[in-house]
């Protein structure tokens, strides 16, 4: 369907975007340090789409992935599975 997946990015955008900053609200709440561990991030709906519209689709929100990398966390995890590059 045309329009889906930009469709579907805003929403959960949207929602992941709720989502960290209510924990965030919590955790600050205690009033103690405390690391917030996320799983995903906002820059994820990235690998569900073609670069040109994901680039398209962020655009159309006013921000950009290095906004939303260097703006939005403190730091960044890339992790891969030990799996990968093993022998079969």
């Amino acid at each position: 369907v045309e329009g889906m997946p930009s469709c579907v990015q805003n929403t959960v955008m949207d929602m992941q975007t709720a989502l960290e900053d209510s924990f965030e609200r919590v955790l600050r709440a205690r009033g103690k340090p405390g690391v917030l561990l996320c799983d995903r991030g906002l820059c994820d709906g990235g690998a569900y789409m073609p670069k040109s519209d994901w680039d398209a689709f962020l655009d159309s929100r006013g921000i950009t992935s290095a906004e939303i990398r260097e703006g939005r966390y403190n730091a960044i995890f890339h992790l891969v599975t030990a799996a990968e590059g093993a022998e079969s």
